[in-house]
């Protein structure tokens, strides 16, 4: 209960710390969540889009990757959803959507229907070249596939499929760069502050 809380959050910093070295990030980097969807759309909702800018998408993205930018897109961002036709050809097709206007290049790591995994390190080079920020739905890789984190913006996974654990426990990977261009979506009491 409320008497154990610094225990609690004793426990819980050392979980992201852990978290932190086997993602190669930093334990400012780490939040955890309920699941990928909440993470994912708690990025998406932060992030500040204008009118005009784009994110990219497969055009056959799970719906946890491809639905978080409704609201952008009501805001007057552009959702642009790439055909892919052919999985040799996935990486090379969502580079080739990416131009001076693309905010955000949204992809799964590792896809739930086709089980191709993409280069999170080639993406994020290309990403870097046109001042983009890469969003990754990590839960078909997360504990099957090595990731390594230090050069991507946003990496979301839960644990309880190749991590197997339980239900409800998930974590949110941001850099700095992606936290930089974030309004927090929701307010309480630990972020009262944050602007």
């Amino acid at each position: 209960g409320y008497d154990a809380r610094a225990e609690w959050y004793e426990t819980t910093e050392r979980v992201r710390a852990r978290l932190a070295r086997w993602l190669g990030v930093t334990p400012a980097d780490v939040t955890l969540v309920s699941n990928s969807t909440e993470g994912l759309n708690l990025a998406a909702l932060s992030l500040l889009l204008e009118p005009g800018d784009r994110v990219v998408v497969a055009a056959d993205e799970f719906p946890s990757v491809a639905r978080i930018w409704d609201a952008a897109a009501r805001a007057g961002a552009e959702v642009v959803r790439v055909p892919i036709a052919s999985e040799p050809a996935r990486e090379r097709t969502l580079l080739a959507a990416l131009d001076s206007r693309t905010r955000v290049l949204a992809v799964s790591h590792t896809h739930s229907s086709t089980g191709t995994t993409v280069d999170l390190e080639r993406l994020a080079q290309a990403c870097r070249a046109h001042g983009t920020l890469l969003f990754v739905d990590g839960m078909q890789a997360l504990g099957a596939v090595p990731v390594r984190l230090s050069n991507v913006d946003v990496y979301a996974s839960s644990f309880f499929k190749w991590m197997l654990s339980g239900f409800g426990v998930g974590v949110l990977v941001t850099s700095a760069c992606a936290r930089a261009a974030m309004r927090p979506a929701y307010r309480g009491y630990k972020n009262m502050n944050d602007e």
